[in-house]
Order: structure tokens, then sequence, then C-alpha cells
């Protein structure tokens, strides 16, 4: 992923980038009288985002792969079940 990415940002996608973000900040700074500053972070956040979409683009994430399959869970369930048969026979005796 982090190859993909420095592959990407080439000098002309980070001109590209800066050109964007410095075009979309000045129309901020042109609404900035009637804006309040929460309105301008979420603003800039969005700019920022935008942009970066824009020129880098997205990684599509993967599928995960369960980690522990039906089977797994069967044989741990019959473990417990053996355990807990165990503790209980010893508890008799």
């Amino acid at each position: 992923m982090t190859e993909m990415i420095q592959h990407k940002l080439t000098k002309n996608y980070i001109t590209l980038h800066y050109i964007e973000v410095s075009n979309r900040f000045m129309a901020l700074e042109a609404a900035h009288n009637e804006v309040t500053p929460e309105d301008l972070r979420k603003g800039t956040k969005t700019v920022l985002l935008e942009v970066a979409r824009e020129t880098i683009g997205s990684v599509k994430s993967q599928k995960k792969k369960k980690w522990i399959s039906d089977d797994t869970y069967a044989v741990i369930r019959e473990k417990r079940e053996k355990q807990k048969a165990k503790i209980r026979t010893d508890i008799k005796n």
C-alpha cells in the first residue's frame, strides 16, 4: 500500500494537490467573515479530504478471511465440554 502511495506522489501529483488546496483555501478565506470556527474546521477537513481523493485516489480495502474457522470453533466447544465434564466428575468424587 505504501509503495502505491509513494508511486502516485510524483512531482506532478504534489503540484496538483498544492494548487487544489490553495484554490479551495482562498475560497474559504473569502467566506471567512460569515463562518464560525467550527465551520472553518469542517470546511478545512472537507477540502483536504476531497483534494486528496482527487489527486491521489483511494485504496480499496480487501475483505479479511475468518481468523478461526467453524471447524476450529467446534473443536474448541468440544474441548470445553470435556473440561467441564472432567471438573464435574472431580467434584463428585
